[in-house]
């Protein structure tokens, strides 16, 4: 004989097989939040480790440096050597002009580069920065990795055999010719007699002027490897221009 439930038991009964397994707690199911797209027009990021080669507080001097970077020598490549304001960039401290010798996306690489100019550019380093564009190089293949040796030395020789007055643009003109080639690492020297002594990389060498024993007062351009080249007593600006020729770079740029 079976035996019948309750109609208040039976309910509950039924109620209890209807409902199943309880939904389940956001612990078990965590809610996915997507990543904040990047602002429109904004470039995307990305590390990358630049190679500093000198740095300066103003424009004006930061490009004066750059021209010195270019002469001494380093490869020219992925649009480097290039002057950059360190407030455009992440990473680096704000208020400088540095001149970037290369930006790439292998620290190892850049470190292979700074390793490879130290001897021309003995304050060179590298800095880990944000970046939207940059290198994808390796060592040995760029150029920049190749060692360099130490830099030719370079002069601007003053000479004056003639007694007597000369006129007063002689002085403002050699002292002009003298401020803006320094500028550029390029120093001047005053001749004494027939020869003039430069300082060069740590030694003296002796620059023989009697070639140019028949020029009364001018200027002699001198570097490692090359002939000397006489210079007349001219305006600075012109004693400068015939230098960037003889020197290749420009010692006029400001």
């Amino acid at each position: 004989m079976r035996t019948l439930l309750p109609p208040v038991v039976a309910f509950l009964c039924l109620s209890l097989a209807c409902a199943g397994d309880p939904p389940a707690t956001s612990a078990e199911a965590p809610e996915v939040v997507a990543p904040t797209p990047p602002t429109p027009g904004e470039p995307e990021l990305h590390t990358a480790w630049m190679v500093i080669l000198s740095g300066a507080t103003d424009e004006a001097s930061g490009k004066r440096d750059l021209e010195t970077v270019l002469a001494k020598g380093i490869a020219r490549q992925g649009g480097h050597p290039r002057l950059v304001h360190s407030d455009e960039v992440e990473g680096l401290k704000p208020g400088f002009w540095i001149s970037v010798g290369a930006t790439v996306d292998d620290e190892a690489t850049a470190t292979s580069i700074v390793d490879a100019v130290r001897p021309r550019y003995d304050g060179a380093y590298v800095r880990e920065v944000r970046v939207a564009e940059l290198e994808t190089i390796r060592c040995p293949a760029d150029l920049r990795c190749r060692p360099m040796r130490a830099p030719a030395w370079r002069a601007i020789v003053v000479f004056d055999i003639l007694e007597g007055e000369k006129g007063e643009d002689w002085a403002w003109f050699t002292d002009e010719v003298s401020r803006k080639s320094k500028a550029y690492g390029v120093p001047a020297y005053w001749a004494q007699g027939t020869e003039a002594r430069v300082e060069a990389e740590g030694r003296t060498e002796v620059v023989d002027l009697s070639p140019f024993a028949g020029e009364l007062f001018g200027y002699v351009f001198v570097e490692e490897g090359k002939e000397p080249e006489y210079c007349p007593h001219l305006p600075a600006e012109l004693v400068l221009s015939a230098a960037s020729d003889y020197f290749t770079f420009d010692l006029l740029h400001d």
